[in-house]
This record gives C-alpha cells, structure tokens and sequence, in this order.
C-alpha cells in the first residue's frame, strides 16, 4: 500500500498541482490588490519560472504561455467569472508542455478554444470606449492562437476575421457572456471549416452544449 501510495506521488502529472497551487496563490494576490505593480510582477514572475522548470520543451507551448500570460492579469481585472478557470488551463499549459498529459493533441485544442472563449470573454466585458486601447493585444493574441495551428497568412486572416465578427458582434443587444459565447460558436465553426478533420473535438458534443449553453443564458436588451 506504502509503495503505491509512492508511486501516486511520484506521478509527473500530480507534481504539477503544488506548481498550479502557488500560482494561483499569485493570482489571487493580483486580484486582490486590484492589480497593483508588484503583485502583477510576482503573478509574471511566478508564471515564467513554473513553465520554465524544467527547460525541456519550453518552445511547445510559447505561444499559448504568452497568450496565457498575459490573459490572466486582464481576466481579474475584467471578466473575474473566469477566475476559477485559469489555474486549471496553466495546469494543461504545463502538462502539455512536459509531455505528461494523455491524449495530448486533445488536450492542446481544448486549450486553444478555451483560451479564445476567455478572451472573448474580457473583450465584451470591457468598456467600448477603451476597446481601441485593447485593439492591438486582442490581435496578436487571437493570431497567436490561430498560429499555433495554422500557416502565418491563414493566421492573419482567421485573426482579420474574428476581429470583424468582434465588431459586428458588437453591435447587437447581447450581455457580454451570450456576445461571448455566439463569437466563440462562430469561431469553432472557423476552426472546423478551415482545419478539417486535424480538429479531434466531438464537434456534434461542443456545438450543442454551447447552444443549449446560450439558449439557457440568453438575454437580449433593447
């Protein structure tokens, strides 16, 4: 019994959850201090030095890091719903990364999407008048995203696209989670047309439990 209970800790993937643990120690500094310098500079530091042990591989996952990275300050700041979810996607993040993860590939799209849904997420839930000031990051971290399955010009278009959807999206009278979820449905329509059968998601499984997702929480305002 002695020896399994061990092996159990020994496992690579539970060696991951004291890392996820401090971080998320972090970022509940990060919110609570309502995002004052130093407590961000320990959240960026924390989250680099975690994903740099050990240096193994560090290139797998450098562009949903960065996305990650620099999500996480304006998720507490801005959509704090997603709070809850973020240790989670830093554990993937870095389960991914050292390759203990099964059915990684999986595990890698789940990533991504979660990751455009929580930043569509802070996007709609910020104010219209400072959506110009967030214009540019929101670019570079959708096309990070898309990057990281695509060529560079499919990328920038894909990217292109979001933002238009973005706009449009907009501009009709949804609270920011139904905006959130009709540009992320939208967005995993792209993913399915443009990446074809590379995509390993349940398609039939995702469409509907968002859509019953969006049906459930929809309120729209005059």
């Amino acid at each position: 019994m002695a020896e399994k209970l061990r092996l159990v800790l020994r496992s690579p993937r539970l060696q991951l959850v004291p890392k996820v643990f401090f971080w998320s120690g972090f970022l509940g500094w990060f919110y609570l201090n309502q995002g004052s310098f130093w407590s961000w500079f320990f959240l960026a530091a924390a989250s680099v030095y975690f994903y740099s042990q050990p240096l193994f591989n560090s290139r797998a996952q450098l562009r949903s890091f960065l996305v990650f990275m620099g999500m996480a300050p304006a998720v507490a700041k801005a959509a704090p719903l997603a709070l809850p979810a973020l240790p989670f996607l830093f554990y993937l993040i870095l389960g991914l990364k050292q390759l203990v993860l099964l059915n990684r590939e999986l595990w890698r799209q789940f990533l991504n999407l979660a990751l455009f849904y929580i930043i569509f997420l802070v996007l709609f839930s910020i104010n219209p008048l400072n959506f110009r000031l967030a214009a540019g990051p929101a670019f570079l971290a959708i096309f990070l995203l898309w990057r990281d399955f695509f060529s560079t010009p499919a990328s920038l278009a894909l990217t292109l696209v979001n933002l238009e959807l973005l706009w449009v999206i907009g501009l009709l009278p949804l609270g920011f989670l139904n905006a959130a979820n009709l540009l992320w449905l939208m967005t995993f329509s792209l993913l399915e047309t443009v990446g074809g059968r590379q995509w390993n998601l349940k398609r039939g499984l995702v469409l509907a439990g968002l859509a019953f997702f969006i049906l459930l929480t929809s309120r729209w305002s005059l």
